[in-house]
Parts: structure tokens; C-alpha cells; sequence
């Protein structure tokens, strides 16, 4: 195995049950990272190299505004991190997101933001010290919706197995 570039001179080495096989971890300090390792007679190389994330933004936000218009609705927000190197990495799961009315609305952990009533507020995804804030306005939400037998009561009886006419 060979370790090149800037990192911390602690690693770990584990050898599996094959002796000629072994697994590396390291720390990747700023700069860059390459690796190559392979049992005897194979070998491969891994370059990865530390970029700092120069901006947030999130999407689908059409003029910076998410509308949500029924109760039963659900919006995918998706936080991506735009690097100093111009590349783009989604952050979603890993960004902080804050509601400015958490009573209006709450997301989840994969970006899901899902409506808690009507009203106007701000979503921010904070990342590595960067963030982004989009605008968010809820209507429909006290109003009832009609049930639909097609995709909300047959999609029930389809997952019991009772899609036939003898249920």
C-alpha cells in the first residue's frame, strides 16, 4: 500500500482473513488524499482532494418560494453545497435545516418538508458555515379534501390483497 499527501499520521490498518488484502482508513486534512492498495498483482489508485463549500442553495425554489397548497401535499427540498472548485455536492441529508414557524411546517432529515397549517415562513439549510433561506407559503391547508376512491381507498385494499370482487 501506498499513502501520499497531507494527512494525519495516524491511520488504521486492519488485515482481513485473506493476508494479502488490507483495508486502510485515514483523516483527510486539507489538500489532498491518494491511495493505492490492491493484493499482489492488482493494484488501483484513489485521489480525493478537500474543497471549501463557497455557497448553499436550495431547490426547487422558483423565485426563492415553495408553495404548498393542501394539506396532503409535500415538498422535496434538496440543500446543495456549491464548492470554491465550481462542483456541486447535495447536502441535504447532512445540512441543518431551520423553520422559522415550526408550528406551520416541520422537515425531516431527507429534505421532506411537510405542512402543519397556512401561513407564510422562511426555511434555512446551514452547511459548513454557509447557508441558504427560501421563502415557504401554506394555503389549503384547513380546507377538506374530497376522498379519492382511486388512489387513496384501492392502493388499501390492493396492499390486504383484497383487489378482487369477492372482498
Amino acid at each position: 500500500m501506498k499513502l501520499s499527501g497531507p494527512v494525519f499520521r495516524s491511520m488504521l490498518t486492519r488485515q482481513p482473513a485473506k493476508p494479502r488484502l488490507a483495508l486502510l482508513f485515514a483523516l483527510l486534512v486539507s489538500g489532498g488524499l491518494t491511495v493505492a492498495a490492491g493484493p499482489a498483482g492488482m493494484a488501483g489508485t484513489s485521489a480525493a482532494t478537500a474543497s471549501a463549500v463557497s455557497r448553499v442553495e436550495i431547490a426547487p425554489a422558483a423565485d426563492n418560494k415553495v408553495i404548498i397548497r393542501s394539506r396532503d401535499a409535500r415538498q422535496q427540498l434538496i440543500a446543495t453545497a456549491v464548492m470554491a472548485d465550481g462542483t456541486t455536492q447535495d447536502v441535504t441529508r447532512s445540512a441543518t435545516w431551520t423553520i422559522s414557524n415550526p408550528a406551520l411546517l416541520s422537515v425531516d432529515a431527507s429534505g421532506m418538508a411537510i405542512p402543519g397549517g397556512d401561513g407564510d415562513l422562511t426555511v434555512t439549510a446551514a452547511f459548513e458555515g454557509q447557508s441558504a433561506t427560501i421563502s415557504v407559503s401554506i394555503s389549503g391547508f384547513a380546507t377538506p379534501l374530497p376522498i379519492n376512491f382511486r388512489n387513496q381507498v384501492v392502493p388499501i385494499f390492493t396492499k390486504l390483497g383484497c383487489n378482487g370482487g369477492g372482498c
